[in-house]
Order: C-alpha cells, then sequence, then structure tokens
C-alpha cells in the first residue's frame, strides 16, 4: 500500500519535473487511466510472438528454468565459473 509520504513524495518530484517528454507521457497516463483506456499497444509482430508462445506452451514445447539453466551452463561454461 502507498503511503501518503509516499504520494506526497510523487507530488514533488513531478512538480520539479522539467523533462517534456516525460511530462507529456505522464499526461497520456493519466487520461488513459480516466477513461478506462488501455495503455500498452501491442504491435502484430509482438502478438504473434506470444501467440507463439502460448501455443508453445499448449503443446508442451516448453523447458524448465533448471533444464535451460543446465543447457546453458554445458553450452557457456565459462559463465558459469
Amino acid at each position: 500500500m502507498i503511503t501518503a509520504g509516499e504520494k506526497q513524495d510523487l507530488i514533488d518530484w513531478i512538480t520539479n519535473l522539467e523533462n517534456q517528454s516525460l511530462l507529456n507521457y505522464l499526461f497520456e497516463l493519466k487520461a488513459a487511466n480516466e477513461s478506462n483506456e488501455t495503455i500498452f499497444q501491442v504491435s502484430e509482430q509482438e502478438r504473434e510472438g506470444i501467440n507463439r508462445g502460448l501455443d508453445d506452451l499448449e503443446n508442451g514445447r516448453t523447458k524448465t528454468h533448471k533444464e535451460m539453466k543446465d543447457e546453458l551452463k554445458l553450452k557457456f561454461p565459462h559463465l558459469f565459473q
């Protein structure tokens, strides 16, 4: 949970902010939040990648973190010294 002090720190930071592109982003974020818009847009290429990943997951074409780490240790032993 965000405290009142943390909120005030954020307000102070924004008040002193001079980076115009960051201010513009904050205004866009505020507007999107107020209108319940989706603020993150996914390109078609990103969407296709997500769908490929979901398909891999559904069809068992995945590896555990340990399996991947073991493969990397064999392929790049100098990185795990």
